[in-house]
């Protein structure tokens, strides 16, 4: 018995459900990508310990990545016996924003939980390095307010306004490239690292 042959109407009704299909499969996506766009991508990293619990605006997430809408928005990391950590944030629309979070104990319970957990321990030993040199850069870097200003016959240095967001940036002020050459040398003389300063030369007044 020969298998029936489909008609020409079937086979343009069949095309046009296929295409009708995937025609709206490139629609939903479209919109999915559009609305996607339009949210805040949040990224957590890692968290340690591991099995600390993490919240957005009170509603429990896991690592990874997350759409949230613009706006601000807080994240709360617990863990019986450690630390909360709590950062409030900013987020626009196409902003992507990445957290890693580190909580620490100084409870007897805490600290055997550490020694139980080596690989985990190691991570907050590295972050806690990591603030420790952070600090102590900070503290150098705002040990030269006590020096402000250097007066020399060939330059002068003071702090003023960041171009770049910092906290503060050296001026220094020379009419001169061996001005300025002197200049960053007696900061090396005095213990400072340039290098370590947004500098900003200036024309003497």
């Amino acid at each position: 018995m020969q298998p029936q042959q489909m008609t020409p109407q079937k086979q343009r009704l069949i095309i046009m459900i296929l295409a009708g299909f995937f025609g709206l499969l490139i629609i939903v996506g479209l919109i999915f990508t559009f609305m996607r766009s339009q949210q805040g991508k949040l990224v957590i990293k890692d968290v340690t310990p591991s099995d600390s619990v993490v919240k957005l605006d009170g509603q429990e997430i896991k690592k990874g990545t997350h759409y949230i809408t613009p706006g601000k928005h807080q994240i709360v990391v617990t863990r019986q016996v450690f630390k909360e950590e709590k950062v409030d944030f900013e987020i626009k629309g196409g902003e992507a924003r990445e957290f890693e979070f580190f909580l620490f104990s100084y409870e007897s319970a805490g600290l055997e939980w550490v020694k139980q957990n080596p690989e985990e321990a190691a991570k907050l030993d590295g972050e806690m390095s990591r603030r420790y040199e952070e600090a102590v850069d900070k503290s150098t870097k705002y040990e030269i307010m006590n020096d402000l200003p250097i007066l020399d016959r060939y330059f002068r240095i003071d702090k003023g306004l960041s171009e770049k967001g910092n906290d503060f940036a050296l001026y220094i002020q020379s009419g001169s490239e061996e001005g300025k050459a002197a200049a960053l040398e007696t900061l090396e003389y005095m213990g400072y690292d340039p290098k370590n300063f947004e500098i900003i030369y200036t024309q003497p007044e």
